[in-house]
Parts: C-alpha cells; sequence; structure tokens
C-alpha cells in the first residue's frame, strides 16, 4: 500500500527569511514573559473570586430565562426594567461586567490614565542603594499623610470601574515587585502612596453589590455609593460638592444613555462639571466604538461621534485619545460565562 508521502518529495522546513527592509520579531524576553504570566494570574484570580462568590446565581434554574429578559429589555430600551430589579441588575452585572472590568484596566494602564490615578514618582538612578533608602525615609517623614485621588464614577453601580481599580492596583504593585527583583533594591519609590476614593452616582440598586466587591480586595479603593440619578441631582447642592472635590469624573459606557434619556437634562449637566470641576481636574470619557455612540446634535441630520462633542466643549481640553481599540478577552483565562471583546474609544479632557 503506498503511503501518503510517495511521489513528494522530502524536505525540511526551514525557517522563512523576512522581507527586505523589515526586522525579525524578537522573542519575548524572560521578564517579559514572567510579566505576562503575572498579568493573566491576576485577571484569573479576579474571575475565580467572582465564581466562588456568585455561582450559585449563574446555577440556579432560570437565570437563562432572566437573562433573556433582560437582553429584552435592552433591546426595547426599557432600561429601568432591569436596573431598578435588584436581582436582574446583579445578573446583569455578573455576564457583563468581567470583560468591561478587564477592558478598563487595560485602558487604566495607559500612562496619561495611570498618571491620574498614581501620579509617579521620580527615581535618581545615580544614588546609591542604601542613599536611595534613606531618601525614601526622609520623603515618608515629609508626607505622613498618603495622597487622596477622589474619582466621581457616573453610572458605575455594576461594578465594572471599581473591579477595574482593584485589578490596576494589583498590576501597579506587581510591576514594582518585579523591578524591585530586577534591582536587588527594597527602597524603590511606590506609586501606591495613593488612597483612592470612588464616588459612585447610579440609580440603580447596586450598593450592596458594590460592599460585596470591595470585600474582595483590602487595597482597593474606598467606595461611596449615591443612588441617583444623575440628570435629576446634577442640579444638586450636593453633586456641585462632590464635583468641587473631584480629581477625575468618568462617563464609562454611559454618556450615550444620558443624551438619549435627555438633551436638555444632559447639556444641564455639562454645565455643572464646567461650572463646578477645579481647574485641573480630569474628565474620562469611554463608550463603544461604532455608530451606538453617534449623537444628534441641534440643526444636524446625520449623527456624530459623541467625542466630537466633547471635542468642542468650551472649557475643557483633549490631553489624551483614542479613537479606537479592541480589548479582546485573553483565551486562557476561565470563566463560566461568555465573555466578549470590546471595542471602545477613549478621551481625557483637562478642566481649563
Amino acid at each position: 500500500m503506498p503511503s501518503r508521502q510517495d511521489g513528494t518529495r522530502m524536505f525540511r522546513r526551514m525557517p522563512s527569511r523576512p522581507k527586505p527592509g523589515t526586522k525579525a520579531k524578537a522573542a519575548p524576553s524572560e521578564a517579559e514573559s514572567h510579566a505576562v504570566a503575572t498579568l493573566r494570574n491576576t485577571c484569573q484570580t479576579f474571575l475565580s473570586l467572582l465564581e466562588a462568590r456568585y455561582g450559585e446565581i449563574v446555577s440556579a434554574r432560570g437565570y437563562n430565562a432572566k437573562l433573556q429578559s433582560i437582553k429584552g429589555y435592552f433591546f426595547r430600551r426599557e432600561y429601568d426594567q432591569v436596573f431598578n430589579d435588584a436581582e436582574l441588575a446583579k445578573i446583569y452585572a455578573l455576564r457583563y461586567m468581567p470583560s468591561r472590568a478587564l477592558a478598563y484596566a487595560q485602558l487604566f494602564q495607559d500612562k496619561p490614565i495611570l498618571d491620574l490615578l498614581y501620579p509617579p514618582v521620580e527615581v535618581n538612578q545615580r544614588l546609591r542603594p542604601s542613599e536611595r533608602k534613606q531618601l525614601k525615609q526622609q520623603e515618608a517623614q515629609i508626607h505622613e499623610s498618603r495622597q487622596i485621588r477622589r474619582i466621581t464614577a457616573v453610572g458605575a453601580g455594576v461594578g465594572s470601574e471599581l473591579c477595574a481599580l482593584q485589578l490596576l492596583h494589583q498590576f501597579v504593585a506587581d510591576e514594582e515587585a518585579n523591578a524591585q527583583q530586577e534591582d536587588e533594591d527594597d527602597s524603590l519609590p511606590t506609586r501606591l502612596n495613593v488612597d483612592l476614593q470612588l464616588d459612585v452616582v447610579d440609580y440603580a440598586d447596586y450598593e450592596t453589590f458594590l460592599v460585596e466587591l470591595g470585600e474582595n480586595d483590602d487595597n482597593g479603593p474606598v467606595v461611596n455609593y449615591h443612588r441617583q440619578s444623575v440628570l435629576e441631582w446634577s442640579s444638586s447642592p450636593e453633586f456641585a460638592t462632590l464635583l468641587s472635590r473631584t480629581h477625575l469624573l468618568t462617563f464609562m459606557f454611559v454618556f450615550n444613555e444620558l443624551f438619549a434619556a435627555s438633551k436638555t437634562k444632559t447639556m444641564a449637566l455639562i454645565g455643572a462639571c464646567l461650572k463646578f470641576l477645579p481647574v485641573g481636574a480630569h474628565v474620562l470619557l469611554v463608550e463603544s466604538a461604532g455608530d451606538l455612540s453617534e449623537v444628534q446634535l441641534a440643526g444636524g441630520d446625520a449623527g456624530v461621534m459623541v467625542y466630537k462633542f466633547w471635542d468642542h466643549l468650551p472649557g475643557f481640553e483633549q490631553v489624551y485619545g483614542l479613537d479606537r481599540r479592541w480589548y479582546r478577552v485573553d483565551k486562557q483565562l476561565r470563566y463560566s460565562l461568555d465573555m466578549e471583546n470590546v471595542a471602545y474609544f477613549a478621551r481625557v479632557y483637562r478642566r481649563l
């Protein structure tokens, strides 16, 4: 019986030559491979904690039917039917929050955003380790109180922003631990001399859920929950006070919903931001990088991407922008529910 190789020429597969003018892709270094493995382990730990705490909800009879009802409500834009029901709101969060949290955590690592959350620390590389350690001790005595960075997150009840900040803290801690190990120097200064305070403004019944998520991480931000509709609350003295203490204001996958609910009230909300955000504060805007992020402006027939609307707002200066980024879920991560890739745009604006 002829073999499958009869009539063929045996040959050795040789490595392909790079095209002229191109450089061969370098294999990842041991440090890079270790960093990727550490990052993946941190993400998997986060997902495993969610499963351990909420697995009974996902495996309960009737879960799939309730999830389908949620999808139906969203298709009909009946959001209140989901977010005013504590059970449906939690099911929605467990289904859609993890991939968003991972995507946000990746975005928060971008230097312009990371520097807003955890200001960088300058290191004089010419100092000997003993001198650095002495300098660090002196700095600690001068700055006895830790810095506080206040983040006001609109529509963040689902928990994506909170979990992303928890992940970011661990990412930074892991990166600094690796740097100390490579330098064999435990006196390197840290970015983590910062306490994050997260004020969540959301009308949905998520306060207990966020408290539970906060219990998963002792190093995460302190959370204050304001169960309010931001469009109704934006004219209140309490909201004005909150904005006046804010370092970073976030609208993450929520601004389009606000604009669709009421253009007039959304413009009043922006007016409050202009009036009460302190000079030097920042706004982070993140939305889907598709047609859903188009808004209809007065006097215009065609919709425009919402970031173009923000780009031309007086009183704000764009300092960072991405028109499209794909977060693709690491296929090696394991979670009992599907996780979707996320395509989004991002903008950071500074209050002038």
